[in-house]
């Protein structure tokens, strides 16, 4: 899975509205993130190895993919939040729920190579979506998309257009992610010391996205929206005024936009 990591954020925001929406998202997607820091030190590993599909790697990742390991991921990242921000039960128990929902998510689209515990011999799981990337697309992002609509019809504010703008940005943001991760394989060889840095900017990038939104993006939807209307109906003035000969000084005046000379 990929982007489809940041739907826990979405469904569990409603349940603990205490919570910042870039701390669930980070908590889902932290395995991925411990992981590929992981593998820069070669603590874990990523290898580049061409398969039937998408993600061609092979990934040995014992201690941020098994569910143990998981488990106490979310337990210490839990803890440390919660006790360092103030937050109450339902933030720790979210955003624990967040980080373990990775484990399930990753078996139904793994190769084999998730396990329940560190150990070597232990189990492996996976159902191989990797093989299919167009029915990997449609989970993944089918998944992320439901969440959004979900978190836009309880969590955002009663402003509908607002939540459009909010779902639309979000949406476009995330498919982009998909297309990129299902069909666009990046070039190269150097899994550790390209790719990988690669995949944690873009995960780092969209938790920031996320908490950008959150806190601002009000506003800034706000104002890119009065921008685009600004320009539009400027627009539409001038070429009004120039049909019918007139001056259009009082309308470059009116919008505060120095006329060139």
């Amino acid at each position: 899975m990929w982007t489809s990591h940041f739907a826990p954020a979405f469904f569990l925001k409603p349940f603990s509205a205490e919570t910042p929406l870039s701390l669930l998202a980070l908590a889902g997607t932290l395995p991925d993130i411990l992981w590929l820091a992981l593998s820069l030190g070669g603590y874990e590993e990523i290898r580049y190895r061409p398969h039937h599909g998408c993600f061609p790697y092979d990934a040995k990742y014992p201690y941020t993919h098994s569910l143990l390991g998981m488990g106490v991921i979310g337990l210490v990242f839990g803890l440390f939040v919660t006790l360092t921000r103030g937050l109450g039960l339902k933030s720790f128990f979210a955003i624990n729920a967040a980080t373990i929902s990775h484990w399930v998510l990753d078996v139904i689209v793994h190769r084999h190579d998730i396990t329940l515990t560190p150990d070597p011999v232990s189990a492996r799981y996976g159902f191989g979506i990797f093989d299919h990337p167009k029915i990997l697309f449609v989970i993944d992002f089918g998944l992320l998309l439901s969440s959004l609509i979900y978190y836009s019809a309880t969590a955002m504010p009663d402003n509908r257009r607002l939540q459009t703008k909010k779902l639309l940005t979000l949406g476009a943001l995330f498919a982009g992610m998909q297309v990129v991760f299902s069909f666009v394989e990046i070039p190269g060889r150097q899994a550790r010391l390209v790719h990988a840095p690669l995949f944690l900017l873009q995960l780092l990038g969209a938790v920031g996205m996320l908490d950008a939104i959150e806190r601002r993006g009000d506003d800034v939807l706000g104002r890119v929206e009065k921008g685009v209307r600004r320009a539009v109906e400027g627009t539409r003035v001038e070429k009004a005024h120039d049909r019918k000969d007139r001056n259009t000084e009082k309308y470059w005046e009116l919008n505060e936009i120095p006329r060139e000379i």
